[in-house]
Formats: C-alpha cells, sequence, structure tokens
C-alpha cells in the first residue's frame, strides 16, 4: 500500500492531513495505538514545518510493507534536520527545561528509524514504525 499526500503548508491543512492519514488505518492495518503514535509524529514532524520552515507545500507519503510503515515527508521551506535535535532531559522538572525539543524527542521514541537528507531545496525527512 503506497499513498500520497499534498497540503499547503498552512496549520489549518494539518487537521485534514491527520483525517485523512486516520482513514488508512485499516489499510494500514495497524492497532489504535499504533494509530495515534503515527499521528502524534505527523503532526509533530508537519507542525515544526509549518510554523519554523516557511515553505510553501508540504507532500507526505505512506509506503507499508509487510510490517513496516515508511512515511516520507517533504517540504521546500528552511533546511531543518531533526536527527540532529538535541536531546531531552525528560527525567529534569519542566521548569528546569528549556522550551521546544519534546516533539522532536516523542518522534524519535515513537519510531525505529529517523533519516534526513536535503536535496534541490527540500527537506526529506524519512522515518520507518514498525507495525
Amino acid at each position: 500500500m503506497k499513498v500520497k499526500l499534498q497540503i499547503q503548508a498552512t496549520i489549518d491543512q494539518l487537521g485534514s492531513l491527520c483525517k485523512t492519514v486516520e482513514s488508512l488505518q485499516q489499510s494500514i492495518m495497524c492497532t489504535d495505538r499504533q494509530m495515534c503514535e503515527i499521528i502524534l509524529v505527523l503532526e509533530e514532524l508537519v507542525a515544526n514545518a509549518i510554523l519554523h520552515g516557511g515553505g510553501r507545500v508540504i507532500e507526505v507519503e505512506l509506503d507499508k510493507e509487510w510490517d513496516e510503515l515508511a512515511i516520507t515527508i517533504c517540504d521546500d521551506g528552511r533546511p531543518f534536520d531533526p536527527t540532529l535535535a538535541s536531546e531531552v532531559d525528560t527525567c529534569r522538572p519542566l521548569e528546569d527545561r528549556c522550551a521546544g525539543g519534546l516533539g522532536i524527542h516523542l518522534v524519535k521514541h515513537y519510531t525505529d528509524t529517523l533519516a534526513y537528507r536535503r536535496e534541490k531545496d527540500v527537506n526529506i525527512v524519512t522515518l520507518t514504525k514498525k507495525i
């Protein structure tokens, strides 16, 4: 199963993207919990691209083969490599932590692999998740 989706890089498009992905749960053959994790990861990465990237278009591809879901997110915004984000010390009290970074921490926690590359002014984030 392979699905390609495209949205304008505006925050009001994020909800419809997530609803479309949720509607694919049977095709992806994942549990409710896994779908919640997939949606959380998508929301974090796409929201970051929208709010901080300054691009115009975001493309999301979902590719399910056997027991693995691969998700590729492409945007034409400013370069940002989520694999280089600083680790968040989740043991420290919230009031002692620096703002930011928790979303990328959750992305890393809920995926099996996370990779980044930039090609021709396009950010390409690829992640996999065992289903």
